[in-house]
């Protein structure tokens, strides 16, 4: 399995070292749901990896907790590097992996699926492995049309909804439905309150004095 990053490599340096480390920078990039520290998903990996040794998962995470990293003992690295490859690229090669993908292939991709082709070239070119490979695809080059557009235009849309409507213009595809529908859908929440008086609005909502 190829595990894709963006600029926000945590996982990448861990699966090639062993050692997984939050203390570092956080980065806010074009693609967000990769904008991680903390993997959500990697706890229940690594008890899998560890053969389901509850004690020693607890461990590793209350290091996580305490110090901001942990490291895998050599038999858990070794079984994690068998089973897993891992890479990165920053925003500036995913809008060209999104440029190249369209324009050789007249595919257009969103930023995070340019995020796994990009690693996934790499993955080729450092190993040789040219196998028949299936990427994951989990979102809409429309739900980021702002980052999107610019790959293949040079248009300077006004607004989010112009960027999506010369998306659809520039490359012939179609506007997803409920993308297309929120341009003119009722606004359904309105209230805003300041943080510290969050709990007064928690409170105001349930009907609780």
């Amino acid at each position: 399995m190829i595990c894709a990053s963006n600029a926000n490599c945590v996982l990448t340096d861990f699966i090639r070292t062993g050692v997984y480390d939050r203390n570092r920078p956080f980065y806010t990039t074009i693609s967000p749901s990769m904008d991680i520290l903390i993997s959500s998903n990697l706890e229940r990996m690594l008890f899998a990896l560890s053969d389901g040794d509850d004690c020693l998962i607890s461990s590793l995470q209350n290091d996580l907790a305490n110090n901001g990293k942990f490291s895998l003992n050599e038999e858990m690295k070794n079984r994690l590097n068998r089973l897993f490859y891992g890479g990165y690229c920053d925003d500036e090669s995913t809008q060209k992996t999104i440029r190249k993908y369209y324009k050789e292939n007249g595919y257009l991709c969103d930023t995070h699926t340019a995020v796994a082709l990009n690693v996934y070239e790499q993955y080729v070119a450092e190993t040789g492995d040219n196998r028949v490979t299936v990427l994951a695809s989990t979102a809409s080059p429309y739900k980021f049309a702002h980052s999107v557009l610019p790959t293949i235009s040079d248009d300077a849309p006004n607004g989010e909804f112009e960027a999506v409507r010369l998306l659809s213009q520039k490359t012939g595809t179609k506007i997803p439905a409920p993308i297309q529908r929120l341009e003119t859908a009722e606004v359904r929440f309105q209230n805003l309150c300041r943080k510290e008086k969050m709990k007064d609005a928690v409170l105001s909502a349930l009907g609780i004095e």
